[in-house]
């Protein structure tokens, strides 16, 4: 009956990641969200029960407030960036967080082994194949973008320290033909599934995965001239570590946001912004120039953004200055309250 069905399956609906944060961690903390304890690879966990889906319906809100986790958002935004870049080197990522590498190394390796950008865009360009996929069959049920595979995870699944998490994604154009009252067009959206083995609540769906994933997911809507729509994820086994588990603390200082700040978008001009991007990229993955884009979002954000961090590390007290900068109201208010805990 329904509570068989309840008890198997989980699917929360909700505004963006900050919300999500507020709903999912008191969900769990009040036990209205049943969990278990168990034990794993990298420590004590309690586990959602399973199979569970989180949707986000405005998934470019994708900055998380919250001063008690204090996620990082400089190392968010040019993760997100460098995997569209198909990158899978780890130093830049280790200068944005440090530590990273320890994570990610298999021996001395200086490659990322689950590297998700390296998997799309290296060898055939998948992301290129489904934009023009999807260009010429909007109803298509087929775009699929594979992160997986034999070679670098099953036949490694004991030895690297790397395999993917995210398994694969689904897209679809929603709303096609659509009409409104007064009879003009509708705007069509693209929607997005991500499929996980196994997710972080608060460090990885609720951290890095809501950045990394919408921007895949602006990227393609921008290619294809349409709107974002809604972003699912769905996961196999949905976990927090006992041990940094800190629910009180993170629910007193919880707020979010519900379309009042200034976003900028991702892409201006998609050409462009492919051009741009590697460059970007590149000349950012260690102390930042003062090159000027001609893309807003890497002018206007993702380079501010890269000096403030850069001003933070080599304490020059500039970094707030830095901050002022960043057009984009999300990204300016989570790297100045960022940088000004770390002053404190």
């Amino acid at each position: 009956g329904s509570t068989l069905l309840q008890r198997i399956y989980m699917h929360i609906k909700t505004r963006n990641v900050n919300t999500a944060f507020k709903e999912l961690v008191n969900g769990i903390h009040t036990g209205q969200i049943p969990t278990s304890v168990q034990a794993s690879r990298v420590g004590e966990v309690g586990v959602v029960e399973e199979p569970f889906t989180l949707s986000y319906a405005y998934p470019k809100e994708r900055v998380l407030f919250s001063a008690a986790r204090d996620a990082n958002p400089f190392f968010h935004l040019y993760e997100s960036l460098w995997m569209l870049a198909g990158r899978n080197n780890i130093a830049p990522l280790d200068w944005y967080s440090s530590g990273y590498a320890k994570q990610v190394r298999d021996g001395d390796s200086p490659y990322a082994n689950g590297a998700y950008g390296y998997r799309w865009r290296n060898g055939v360009d998948q992301l290129q194949i489904l934009i023009e996929h999807l260009k010429r069959m909007p109803i298509s049920r087929r775009a699929v973008l594979q992160m997986w595979n034999v070679e670098d995870d099953l036949l490694k699944i004991e030895k690297s320290k790397d395999v993917c998490c995210n398994t694969c994604i689904y897209f679809l154009i929603d709303n096609i033909g659509g009409h409104r009252q007064d009879g003009s067009p509708a705007p069509v959206f693209l929607n997005m599934t991500v499929c996980n083995r196994s997710n972080d609540l608060v460090w990885g769906m609720l951290g890095a995965n809501a950045v990394h994933f919408s921007f895949l997911q602006e990227y393609i809507a921008a290619n294809l001239g349409i709107e974002v729509g809604v972003y699912n994820q769905f996961t196999n086994n949905l976990h927090f570590y006992t041990e940094r588990w800190s629910p009180d603390k993170w629910l007193k200082d919880h707020r979010d946001y519900r379309g009042e700040l200034n976003l900028v978008p991702l892409i201006s001009d998609a050409a462009v912004f492919e051009e741009e991007l590697p460059e970007f990229v590149e000349r950012n993955a260690g102390p930042p120039d003062t090159r000027t884009y001609c893309e807003p979002f890497l002018n206007s954000v993702a380079q501010p953004m890269s000096q403030a961090f850069y001003a933070h590390k080599i304490r020059n007290g500039a970094a707030l200055e830095r901050c002022s900068h960043i057009a984009a109201d999300d990204w300016r208010i989570a790297a100045t309250e960022w940088i000004q805990r770390r002053q404190k």
